[in-house]
């Protein structure tokens, strides 16, 4: 629309004129401008071994280690995991995460709670 525009000429009247033009055009770099942001700002990981969790949250955008040892309990809900450390209370916010590694998460906590 915007080159057909401006090879014929831009018909300025409102109501009936070439505005959709402009509009489409700055409802797309909106709609860009806010998918980069929430792509830069939705990273997350959690990863974890015998000894510890690491777990990287946009809530927190730090990466937040946990001893598994210091955990007591854990309390699972759909999209929260509650973490019951020895000193604190550590809420998991599961949000932001794909389904396949929010079932992964899950499975973790579920299996461990069984091996304790």
């Amino acid at each position: 629309m915007i080159i057909r525009n401006l090879t014929k000429g831009f018909n300025t009247s409102f109501p009936s004129g070439d505005w959709n033009a402009i509009i489409y055009l700055f409802e797309g770099l909106f709609f860009i401008l806010i998918g980069i942001t929430n792509m830069a700002n939705k990273k997350y990981y959690i990863v974890w071994d015998d000894k510890e969790l690491h777990i990287l949250l946009p809530d927190t955008k730090k990466v937040e280690t946990i001893k598994i040892g210091e955990i007591n309990t854990v309390d699972i809900k759909l999209f929260v995991i509650h973490l019951n450390l020895k000193d604190r209370t550590r809420i998991l916010y599961l949000n932001p995460l794909r389904f396949e590694d929010l079932k992964k998460s899950r499975e973790f906590w579920v299996y461990d709670q069984m091996a304790r």
